[in-house]
C-alpha cells in the first residue's frame, strides 16, 4: 500500500492580552498528512470567502487527481479549479545563532519558544515573498480549464506576513502586496483570481485588485 505523503507545517494561532490582565491563547495545528492538511486549508478558505460577501457562495469542494489541479470548488457562479500553494517562513527568513541574536544586528526576528530556532526576517525577501510565490506557479505554465475559472490560493501559517493590516485605525497595504500587484500588472496571468489566507483572518484577494 502506498504511503500517504507528509507535509510538516508550523502551528499557528494567536495570543491576546485583555485589559483585565487575562491572557487568551488559541494555537492550532494542521495535519502533517498532505491531503488532509490541504483539505483543512480549503475548508477554512471556503468559510472565509463565504463570510466576505453574498456575491459568491462556495457550496463545496473536491480533491482532484495529482496530475490535475488541486481542487474544484462548486460555487454559485459555477465550478472553479484551484491551485493551492504554501508560503513558508523560510521564504523570507534566515536561521541565526543566539550570539547573532544578542548582537542586535537583526531588528526583526521570529522565535517559536525559549531555546528554539531563531529566524531573522530579511526585509527585502519579505517584500518580494508573495511575488516569488506567484512567479513559481506561473513558471509551471498550467493549462487553464476551458469550461471553468482557475484560482491560485496561497496560504501561510505564519502571522508575520500581513498583506493588509490596521495601523492607527486605518487599513494599510504592505509592501509585499504592492509588489505582487505591480508584478501581476506586467505579465499574462493564467489565474482568473489569486487569493491569500493566513487561516485566521478574512482571505485577501490579491488579484485582480478589488
Amino acid at each position: 500500500m502506498r504511503k500517504k505523503p507528509n507535509k510538516p507545517t508550523e502551528p499557528y494561532g494567536y495570543i491576546s492580552f485583555g485589559r483585565d490582565g487575562t491572557v487568551r491563547k488559541g494555537i492550532f495545528q494542521l495535519s502533517h498528512e498532505k491531503d488532509a492538511q490541504e483539505s483543512d486549508v480549503m475548508e477554512i478558505f471556503r468559510n472565509g470567502v463565504n463570510n466576505l460577501s453574498s456575491n459568491l457562495n462556495i457550496v463545496s469542494f473536491s480533491k482532484l487527481p495529482e496530475s490535475d489541479h488541486d481542487f474544484r470548488l462548486a460555487t454559485s457562479k459555477g465550478p472553479i479549479a484551484v491551485q493551492l500553494t504554501e508560503l513558508v517562513e523560510q521564504d523570507y527568513t534566515t536561521r541565526i545563532s543566539k550570539e547573532q541574536y544578542k548582537s542586535a544586528d537583526y531588528p526583526c526576528v521570529i522565535q517559536k519558544g525559549s531555546g528554539e530556532v531563531i529566524l531573522a526576517v530579511d526585509p527585502e525577501r519579505l517584500r518580494i515573498s508573495l511575488k516569488r510565490c506567484v512567479e513559481r506557479k506561473l513558471e509551471k505554465h498550467y493549462a487553464k480549464p476551458s469550461s471553468e475559472m482557475l484560482w491560485l490560493v496561497i496560504f501561510c501559517t505564519s502571522p508575520f506576513l500581513a498583506p493588509e493590516y490596521f495601523e492607527g485605525g486605518k487599513l494599510k497595504i504592505s509592501a509585499a502586496l504592492v509588489e505582487v500587484r505591480r508584478y501581476l500588472g506586467t505579465v499574462n496571468c493564467v489565474f482568473d483570481e489569486i487569493w491569500y489566507t493566513n487561516l485566521q483572518t478574512a482571505p485577501i484577494r490579491i488579484w485582480p485588485d478589488l
